[in-house]
């Protein structure tokens, strides 16, 4: 295997690179950087979408080598040859768009975005699931709300009641990232992705958002599984949402493949 012939150099005798001992290492991080950058020497010229050490030290590949205790040259190779697979396979993906999330509020398009799917309504209706719905989407439980069917607001009322919709949407998506970050896990995402979410909390909750595989996939930056995933979050009990879902795949996907 061309992986094998490449890493064996490195390998021999007590897995030294760089002058560091594999069998002395204690921690868990600097094994992991380590491993990556000893990858991506071999890697990087041999790909087109290679991503930095930051994102493949977080591999799961290489976070399971890395928790082993005794890692032998075998184990070295099978999994750098996975991973390679891995890279080989997968659509090429654009690092250079992904940002701390943290940094992110959503854009105009953003907005625009979800203004357009949620569909501006005056009138109070029922949307057939205990809640009255008005505005940009904006719902109530129907036992809890002073809004009843057929009640009307202004335009002005609507864009106040989407402002305040659209930031508890925003504050339950960076509570997403918090989590990670509680976990060890630094993810990176778009402006693009982030709307995509955004629209998603918006629509269907927050809750329903961070209990899909969406999130567990991002989670493990596996952004392509992560796109794929948001087909069919909440469409397959509401098919009204799939055209939708689908968009927000396409917006999550924007500059990324």
């Amino acid at each position: 295997m061309l992986v094998s012939e490449s890493v064996n150099p490195f390998l021999d005798g007590p897995f030294l690179y760089e002058g560091v001992n594999f069998s002395k290492i204690k921690s868990i991080a600097k094994k992991s950087a380590i491993l990556a950058s000893l990858f991506l020497s071999q890697y990087s010229t041999k790909l087109q979408d290679v991503p930095s050490n930051r994102f493949i030290e977080k591999n799961p590949i290489i976070v399971s080598l890395s928790n082993k205790e005794d890692l032998s040259k075998t184990d070295i190779v099978k999994g750098f040859e996975r991973l390679g697979d891995y890279y080989e396979k997968r659509p090429s993906i654009n690092y250079h768009i992904l940002k701390d999330p943290m940094e992110f509020r959503t854009s105009k398009e953003g907005i625009s975005f979800i203004k357009n799917e949620e569909k501006l309504k005056l009138k109070a209706y029922n949307i057939g699931d205990g809640k009255i719905s008005i505005g940009y989407g904006h719902a109530e439980d129907e036992d809890e709300t002073y809004l009843r069917v057929g009640d009307s607001i202004t335009v002005e009322q609507a864009e106040s009641l989407f402002d305040r919709d659209l930031r508890i949407a925003e504050e339950g998506v960076r509570r997403i990232f918090k989590s990670f970050e509680k976990k060890g896990k630094s993810v990176y995402i778009s402006q693009y992705m982030w709307d995509s979410m955004v629209s998603m909390a918006y629509n269907m909750g927050v809750g329903a958002l961070w209990n899909s595989e969406i999130i567990s996939s991002l989670e493990d930056e596996n952004y392509i599984e992560a796109a794929d995933s948001i087909i069919t979050t909440r469409s397959d009990s509401y098919p009204g949402l799939k055209p939708r879902r689908e968009r927000e795949k396409d917006l999550f996907l924007k500059g990324l493949v």
